[in-house]
């Protein structure tokens, strides 16, 4: 699946006005082989293998597979962490998404995304940074609108070119088009509990019970409070990340491959191109709005890394 389709699914997931009962986790104690897509209303912990057999997970909180995933279309409204090989699936976060081992898969993230160990021909697209300090990422493609850190960055050969892109503000703005999507979603719940309040406050008057506590009167205008809150917040996000779009940087961010670069990486920070030639040793590269600067790199820390 390419990543415009997993988007186009992303996308409608996010519009579905549901609240998650995020202080509530189901948890899968056996293997899960799903004949059917799955909607899941809360946290939920995977023990076992996953396989949806193509099938799509649809889950409104935070996701914790402990085993493997494979041949899923998996939509989380939370975070993702996945701590088995993930194999020929489609993964959306609304949040941060880790992994500890990916094989031809496609992740896009509105938040950071954090590989442990090894990609191999998979795409990423994340709003924050993609973090692999001990990772090893064998062709695909990484685009971001943070930092993106590697331990070693191959190209096997030209079917399984590795791509490397910052500046990709298709990222963000699918990111402003969720958030004003959800943001309508809100206001039409907003325009029901306001009618709720109404109805309430007329038969509260008719019955004469001013002053009376109603916890259902009382929990309704809360939810009027909360929504508006919420509105509030994406309204100020969304207008942040337009903001952002308009700002001319010199560059978005930096990429930093802490061991080994092989020839055939292919590297664009905001429109300037470097194609590697050769293989090199602990590179930074950055801009300088003409073209990338590549420069060695020492790295001690993992804060050195970040700083």
């Amino acid at each position: 699946m390419e990543t415009d389709l997993l988007l186009q699914l992303a996308e409608s997931f996010l519009e579905k006005s549901i609240s998650a009962d995020t202080s509530k986790v189901i948890e899968f104690k056996e293997a899960v082989s799903a004949g059917e897509s799955l909607e899941l209303m809360s946290n939920v912990i995977f023990y076992r293998p996953v396989d949806m057999g193509g099938h799509t997970l649809r889950v409104y909180g935070n996701v914790h597979c402990k085993g493997s995933l494979t041949n899923a279309n998996l939509l989380a409204y939370g975070s993702v962490r996945i701590d088995g090989e993930i194999k020929d699936c489609n993964i959306f976060s609304h949040n941060n998404i880790s992994l500890h081992h990916a094989l031809n898969s496609n992740f896009w993230s509105y938040g950071d995304i954090h590989i442990d160990t090894e990609s191999v021909a998979s795409s990423y697209m994340a709003a924050g940074s993609i973090m692999g300090t001990a990772a090893t990422v064998r062709g695909g493609r990484l685009a971001c609108n943070g930092n993106i850190t590697l331990e070693h960055a191959l190209s096997p050969g030209d079917t399984t070119r590795l791509s490397i892109v910052l500046g990709d503000r298709k990222i963000i703005k699918a990111k402003i088009a969720a958030l004003e999507a959800r943001v309508r979603y809100l206001e039409n719940d907003l325009v029901q509990v306001k009618d709720c309040i109404d109805i309430f406050a007329r038969k509260i008057v008719e019955k004469r019970l001013i002053g009376v506590h109603i916890p259902q009167f009382e929990s309704i205008k809360q939810q009027r409070v909360d929504i508006e809150k919420d509105i509030a917040a994406h309204k100020a996000e969304r207008d942040q990340l337009m903001q952002s779009t308009m700002t001319i940087k010199k560059a978005p961010g930096t990429v930093i491959i802490r061991s080994r670069c092989s020839n055939g990486v292919f590297i664009e920070i905001e429109g300037s191109r470097y194609e590697t030639s050769q293989t090199m040793q602990s590179i930074m590269c950055s801009t300088d709005g003409k073209e990338v600067i590549v420069e060695p790199y020492y790295a001690v820390s993992n804060a050195e890394v970040l700083s």
